[in-house]
């Protein structure tokens, strides 16, 4: 009985562990319910080096902005963000306020959508 007790303790600890890890791992789905998928349509970028990664590289400094991605060639931009931190309307003005030369920068079109959670 006595070789039992210390062994039934560590497995009781180990599996404590594991559980905790599950609960972290919930946690982390469930901000995903917190954000917003943006697709935007941008008019006037001229290369993907200069307009595009520069777009890309303002949007990335937004706090509550998570993912971004910008495509010259698409003439578009795909933004995950925390509506509860920045807005749809701070993005598009970022773009539009983005300076690269003498390129000026429109919005085409804006999509904003929330992700599926699985």
């Amino acid at each position: 009985m006595k070789v039992y007790l210390p062994l039934f303790v560590l497995l009781f600890i180990t599996g404590c562990g594991s559980v905790k890890n599950n609960s972290d791992h919930v946690s982390i789905k469930k901000n995903n319910l917190f954000t917003n998928i943006a697709d935007i349509s941008i008019d006037g970028m001229a290369c993907q080096a200069g307009c595009a990664d520069v777009i890309q590289s303002n949007l990335s400094k937004l706090k509550g902005v998570k993912v971004v991605e910008v495509s010259f060639e698409k003439k578009h931009a795909t933004i995950e963000f925390d509506p509860s931190v920045v807005s749809s309307q701070e993005i598009q003005k970022t773009i539009t306020d983005t300076k690269v030369k003498e390129y000026i920068y429109t919005i085409k079109d804006v999509k904003i959508t929330k992700p599926t959670v699985q």
